[in-house]
């Protein structure tokens, strides 16, 4: 398993790697939501990548394209740097 920033982790099996976001309700019980199914682990990371970004952009928030590109540029940052050691 590789676990990610924001409750994000990255699980496989023998045909694929699950990209999941955990979420804890109040009730406490611990639920996985599948964000995707990747045959290599460089499409589960952009998939990391694009929902985080979705996740940001869909914030009651004003944003601007730079906030944006920001966030972009911080997670590839992230990516880079805990891929770097693999």
């Amino acid at each position: 398993m590789i676990i990610l920033k924001n409750d994000y982790e990255i699980v496989a099996d023998n045909n694929q790697y699950i990209l999941r976001h955990k979420t804890v309700p109040k009730s406490g019980k611990i639920y996985y939501s599948i964000i995707g199914y990747y045959t290599q682990l460089a499409g589960a990371l952009r998939g990391y990548l694009n929902d985080c970004i979705k996740v940001e952009v869909s914030k009651q928030e004003h944003q601007t394209i730079h906030e944006i590109l920001d966030l972009i540029h911080e997670l590839s940052t992230y990516i880079n740097e805990e891929m770097r050691d693999v």
